[in-house]
């Protein structure tokens, strides 16, 4: 046999010999993959899995309808647990099928990689692999198994203990990407996408910039995903599954929600200790005409595009000119939502219109009473062109409450009243009526016995009738912002 002959058969022996150790290794044991970061990443003790998962995924609230493309953090549980465990909240409990794209930590390859084993084991047990769809996808030229490339991998592990808590019975598609074509992957996936399959990208954002900083990347990262704009600036370790799942949700017309996005800093900064070397994380979930019920924690991209609408319906009034926002521009998929607008003056009140109940659109309610307490609220004059540079708006955007579209909960008195939190309502036998924001308390001073004397003021009645026993009181909470100093339009601009 020649030499180079020789040679190369023996660099062949050698490289199936390591492929087959890896294979053979504790990682792939038996033909199921091994967690590689139990009791680094998340807990190895089951029990102590399970309430760390039920911790996270509590504080979510539901998507309707539930998400088929899902963005979700794979760092420490300790870091993005409670950024992913909002995710995980809104997704179909009877999911069957699992897509799982996740970045390669450890080894560089092109295409992408679906490991030759019948399961993933973590704490919580095992989860097998749906043969029908990985027999499929490795007809591909795209797809092979790169051992190297899962040994190690943290990506996808660190999702399976949550889908263990909330699904009861499903299979994954394990997919590792390397050098791919974002659209291609989508094309890959786009027949096995349907009823009963979530497809999720694993992913981080920004890492180690100041907190400051990579909250400012991060929402270039988020703005990117919201236009699903795959040539768009994206910083993340995930880039390629992201991008994949921005590329299906084009395909099969699904509105992104940016349900949550902190930094390892804002989720656990006793662990931290600094906030100079921080990563960023983020849950996005993709739906048909998605909608979230708004919460104590509205994400910064819908804030800022609420008011952002509301002054741009305000300058198109004064110039007299007809406009209409979109009543779903791409960040604002919040459901329908009671919302008041205030206009203050040199930081003093200038108008204030709302409602406590709507059906419509968030953003158009929002338009609607800001025209309404620039020009039509009884207490002052309407607002006159010279004023606008001196105007800055504020928003309300009330909190559902325990009953199905109401933000109000019945309260006695005094005791049920935390000043900062609860707004109140009024109701009087004769039909009067009053309300005041859970703002103005605090801005006047107020402690609970002084609001209440308030409220009833507000709604043209002795201080007391509160205590009338026909009389109806609520309190209700809101998320509460206004702008920044830099207002953008202006009636001159």
């Amino acid at each position: 046999m020649k030499p180079i002959v020789r040679s190369f058969l023996g660099h062949l022996t050698l490289l199936g010999a390591v492929i087959m150790s890896i294979f053979n290794s504790p990682a792939f044991a038996g033909g199921v993959r091994k967690p590689a970061v139990a009791g680094q990443f998340y807990p190895a003790s089951p029990a102590k899995l399970l309430a760390e998962i039920d911790q996270y995924v509590s504080a979510g609230r539901s998507l309707s309808p539930s998400p088929s493309l899902l963005i979700s953090p794979h760092a420490g549980y300790l870091y993005s647990g409670p950024v992913a465990g909002i995710g995980f909240a809104t997704i179909d409990r009877t999911t069957r099928t699992v897509i799982l794209l996740g970045p390669s930590h450890h080894h560089y390859f092109e295409g992408l990689s679906i490991p030759d084993v019948e399961a993933f084991e973590t704490p919580l047990g095992r989860v097998g692999l749906d043969k029908k769809i990985v027999a499929a996808l490795r007809a591909s030229p795209l797809v092979r198994s790169i051992p190297e490339a899962h040994a190690r991998e943290h990506a996808i592990e660190v999702q399976l203990p949550f889908l263990q808590k909330i699904l009861t019975q499903f299979s994954i598609v394990p997919i590792i990407t390397g050098k791919s074509d974002p659209k291609a992957i989508a094309d890959l996936l786009l027949p096995h996408c349907g009823p009963g399959v979530l497809v999720i990208a694993s992913s981080d954002l920004s890492h180690y910039h100041s907190n400051d900083e990579a909250k400012a990347i991060d929402r270039r990262s988020l703005q990117t995903i919201l236009a699903r704009d795959l040539n768009g600036f994206f910083d993340g370790c995930g880039e390629t599954a992201v991008k994949s799942v921005i590329a299906l949700s084009l395909k099969l017309n699904l509105t992104p929600v940016v349900l949550d996005s902190k930094t390892s800093f804002e989720t656990a900064p006793a662990r931290m200790r600094s906030a100079e070397r921080v990563v960023g994380y983020a849950s996005v979930a993709f739906a048909a005409n998605a909608s979230v019920h708004p919460t104590a924690d509205i994400h910064p991209e819908i804030k800022d595009s609420l008011l952002f609408w509301a002054r741009k319906s305000l300058v198109a009034a004064v110039r007299k000119e007809n406009f209409s926002p979109p009543d779903s521009p791409p960040a604002l998929v919040l459901e329908p939502s009671g919302c008041f607008v205030t206009l203050t003056k040199r930081g003093e009140l200038r108008g204030c219109i709302g409602q406590i109940f709507s059906d419509a659109p968030l953003v158009r309610v929002v338009r609607e009473h800001a025209i309404n307490a620039a020009f039509h609220d009884p207490r002052f004059a309407p607002l006159s062109p010279s004023e606008f540079p001196e105007i800055d708006v504020e928003i309300s955007v009330l909190i559902p409450g325990p009953e199905p579209g109401s933000p109000l909960i019945p309260i006695k008195g005094p005791e049920d009243i935390v000043i900062g939190r609860d707004g109140l309502y009024l109701k009087l036998p004769d039909g009067r009526a009053g309300v005041l924001l859970p703002q103005v308390p605090v801005e006047q001073g107020w402690d609970v016995f002084r609001y209440l004397a308030g409220i009833c003021r507000k709604a043209g009645a002795q201080p007391d009738a509160w205590k009338h026993p026909g009389a109806s009181l609520y309190r209700f909470e809101a998320e509460v912002f206004g702008e920044t100093p830099a207002k953008g339009c202006q009636p001159d601009s």
